[in-house]
């Protein structure tokens, strides 16, 4: 999609709707479809009139290059959606695109003036009724011509209401000229999310109109705004296609940390096999006083603490950090977080606590307080903290504002 030089005279700041849907070799916008039911007898005669004498005027000002159109356009990019009041003269616009292009205007109930001094464009906008649209569009503008575009209302009134959008429309196919990524290789551990930013050129063309992709959605998962989050051990390609053009990010995930309560036992065998030749590998643990493996891949916790394990497979090895908690110790130090936090901590009574962890990935542990207490204002109150752990590191935060 095409990123727009929009400006108002009148310190308005604008708003750009960069919706895209497209086709290939021309992305294209979905534009609106008004939809009207039909009115009664009287507003058919009317609306009958006006568009008679709207075909008449049309008809008249053929010569001056004056195109009028009987639909909403198709295709088209950067619309601009104008439903407001205006206290101003006029709205000025500055469009520049570096290549041919077409701009289109759509308005509804309207009674307006369209100026384009540059290409020498000057439409009047019938005020035609509330359900049906007058559409007209400019001639070709030759590539990087610089257009100001100026609506006026018809009359003199100092407050006037202005119901419709403005097209870009692109004559040729858009042609990207290169696509890079912020990086050309990533090394990741399970879990871990990241996010890939994209530069292309020209810069006209909008990020949003390629497509992301991953070679192995096992290892690696990529949305459409090139966030990246490692699923399991292996390696795969990150890549990002724009209007031909293709660019990609290699992603190494070796390394797991393990977050886990002592006492638990869980499987490791998920995230180990997307490895290249995976069933010859062997485990290796050192510090089995915390967590035994056995050969399947089955980790047990045995005590709080840390341990490092391996997973290797001919040359190659893949690490786990583990890092096992004992309950009454993480709820120790969450009460005391909680209780640093309390306007009066005397008033404080537990109502339940909830142990849980990350069954995913494994990333952390975390346990839910649901605790009462007097507030600031001298009412008992019911709230809830939530405290994780994570590779040792701690953090608590209330979930509501009581």
């Amino acid at each position: 999609m095409v990123r727009c030089g929009f400006i108002l005279d009148y310190s308005q700041k604008n708003d750009y709707n960069l919706n895209r849907k497209g086709k290939k070799g021309r992305k294209v916008m979905q534009f609106l479809k008004e939809k009207t039911s039909e009115g009664n007898k009287n507003k058919k005669i009317i609306l009958n009139i006006l568009l008679s004498a709207f075909m008449f005027f049309a008809l008249i000002l053929q010569p001056l290059n004056v195109y009028a159109i009987d639909k909403t356009p198709q295709t088209g990019y950067c619309y601009k959606d104008l439903v407001e009041w205006i206290e101003a003269p006029q709205l000025e616009y500055v469009v520049e695109m570096p290549f041919e292009t077409k701009i289109t205007f759509y308005f509804i109930y309207t009674d307006v003036h369209i100026e384009i001094p540059e290409i020498g464009y000057s439409q009047q906008i019938p005020r035609v009724s509330d359900k049906e649209a007058s559409v007209f569009e400019t001639p070709i503008i030759p590539a990087n011509t610089k257009c100001t575009v100026l609506i006026k209302p018809n009359g003199t009134s100092s407050k006037w209401f202005i119901n419709g959008k403005i097209y870009i429309v692109p004559e040729s196919e858009l042609k990207v000229d290169d696509v890079q990524l912020s990086c050309n290789q990533k090394k990741l551990s399970v879990g871990e999310k990241f996010k890939l930013e994209e530069k292309h050129s020209p810069f006209f063309i909008e990020e949003t109109d390629g497509s992301w992709k991953s070679s192995n959605t096992d290892v690696t998962y990529v949305n459409q705004k090139g966030e990246v989050i490692a699923k399991s051990m292996g390696a795969a390609t990150i890549s990002y296609s724009l209007y031909g053009k293709k660019t990609k990010c290699d992603i190494s995930v070796k390394d797991m940390n393990v977050n886990m309560w002592s006492g638990e036992s869980i499987s490791l065998s998920k995230f180990v096999k997307n490895i290249p030749n995976y069933k010859k590998g062997k485990w290796k643990l050192n510090g089995n006083k915390v967590a035994s493996i056995s050969k399947s891949g089955r980790l047990k916790i045995k005590k709080p603490g840390k341990a490092k394990m391996q997973f290797i497979v001919g040359k190659s090895k893949y690490n786990f950090n583990i890092y096992s908690y004992k309950d009454t110790n993480v709820y120790g130090r969450a009460y005391d977080t909680l209780y640093s936090y309390l306007k009066y901590p005397a008033s404080y009574s537990l109502n339940d606590v909830k142990f849980e962890y990350d069954s995913l990935y494994y990333s952390e542990i975390y346990l839910t307080i649901d605790y009462s207490a007097m507030n600031s204002l001298g009412g008992y109150v019911r709230n809830e903290f939530y405290f994780t752990g994570k590779n040792m590191k701690y953090k608590g935060e209330f979930l509501n504002n009581n």
